[in-house]
């Protein structure tokens, strides 16, 4: 999941700052650089939240799969 993020947010950040710089006016050399920039700052966060959205529900689904089985075992010896 980081890898979609990381991937998804720095392309978008990568297309509006050159949006930006087309409609600015700026020089293509400055808005290229400032582009790329940004791709691989926005691209590590989206990584780290990506990596850490993907461990909450991980953990969420580990967490109520472990409460549901010893509901289920609870419930089979009270019927034994």
């Amino acid at each position: 999941m980081g890898q979609k993020y990381a991937g998804t947010l720095g392309l978008l950040t990568f297309v509006a700052v050159l949006a930006r710089g087309l409609i600015r006016g700026a020089s293509v050399s400055a808005t290229l650089q400032a582009a790329c920039l940004v791709l691989f700052i926005f691209a590590a966060i989206g990584y780290v939240v990506g990596r850490t959205a993907h461990s909450i529900v991980e953990q969420s689904v580990h967490g109520r799969m472990r409460s549901e089985l010893a509901d289920l075992e609870d419930a089979n010896d009270a019927t034994v």
